[in-house]
């Protein structure tokens, strides 16, 4: 069941699932291994996750992006790096 939020079916195909979304359906969160991809409905993302208590992620970038895959390498990198 879609509930047309942003970026939905792409980050279905990239693995993620629904964590949250926002106030009318302007944000979506989705999560895979503890990385969280955030996209908004302005066609742009952000990835996190946490390492304790410190918040690693990006800035904003355009969604989707061709260095997408990479972006979530040195992330899930640093995470590995740290424990």
């Amino acid at each position: 069941m879609s509930l047309n939020l942003p970026g939905e079916e792409i980050a279905k195909e990239r693995g993620y699932s629904l964590l949250s979304y926002g106030s009318e359906k302007q944000s979506a969160t989705y999560i895979k291994d503890g990385i969280w991809l955030t996209l908004y409905a302005d066609s742009t993302a952000e990835l996190s996750s946490m390492i304790g208590i410190v918040k690693l992620g990006t800035d904003r970038f355009e969604w989707p992006h061709p260095r997408f895959a990479m972006f979530e390498k040195q992330i899930r990198s640093i995470i590995e790096n740290c424990q």
